[in-house]
């Protein structure tokens, strides 16, 4: 007996206008159908808007954002919802907001393997809470995901607060974590954080770094700014 092996043919779903809109409208894409996991999801058009998620969605890869001239122009928020992205690739230079609603289902972003979140610049940035901080969001692996996925951060800002890693994430930071708004977890069970990057606290904020820190880049609390760390800490 012979077993074929199919696989996976991948399109892209692009924003058609640089308009706001619901993510989950199948008028606002080209082709006219909401993106699920075959799809690589591009939001490029020039302009300021936000795209909404108000919906768990799962996806194959993401690019956000535009040119310099509408720095942080394109917002994708995502609102007592989860989106999970299968395929390895975020290339952000707008704004992906990661909202507090409340409760136990505050917004999720779920990687189903090793990805790396890039392209950002002074203009991309992942905000947990919302742009302000002060939520319970978080980034994480899919349940049941076995094995360790790395989620590795290029010349992107994580900001906020809520947590970041679970027992099967692997945590590489070249851009720069900073917490704000509250209490911003790092935290990846027995797997190293490794940052060559910047590890930040702002005002009135607290970066918590609950697994070993393998470090060769900044570790720096701001004026009134707390880092506390749980764990051990080799620097290279």
């Amino acid at each position: 007996m012979t077993i074929a092996l199919v696989t996976p043919v991948f399109s892209q779903a692009i924003w058609k206008l640089g308009v706001d809109g619901s993510f989950g409208t199948a008028a606002r894409w080209n082709p006219a159908s909401v993106p699920n996991q075959f799809d690589n999801v591009v939001i490029k058009k020039e302009g300021h808007y936000k795209v909404s998620i108000a919906s768990d969605y799962t996806i194959n890869n993401l690019t956000i954002g535009n040119s310099a001239t509408y720095s942080q122009g394109v917002t994708l928020e995502v609102s007592h919802s989860v989106l999970q992205v299968n395929g390895g690739k975020i290339l952000n230079t707008g704004v992906i907001q990661l909202d507090k609603i409340g409760g136990a289902t505050d917004s999720s972003l779920l990687i189903g393997g090793d990805t790396t979140l890039t392209g950002g610049g002074s203009y991309g940035g992942l905000y947990l809470g919302g742009p302000s901080g002060g939520g319970a969001s978080s980034i994480g692996t899919v349940p049941g995901f076995a094995g360790t996925a790395t989620f590795k951060i290029i010349n992107n800002l994580i900001g906020g607060s809520g947590q970041i890693g679970d027992a099967n994430m692997k945590i590489v930071n070249q851009g720069q974590i900073d917490a704000w708004g509250g209490v911003l977890t790092l935290d990846t069970g027995a797997n190293a954080i490794i940052n060559g990057g910047e590890l930040s606290a702002g005002p009135s904020a607290t970066l918590k770094i609950e697994s070993t820190l393998s470090n060769s880049g900044n570790v720096e609390a701001g004026v009134g700014g707390t880092i506390t760390m749980l764990s051990n800490v080799i620097n290279s």
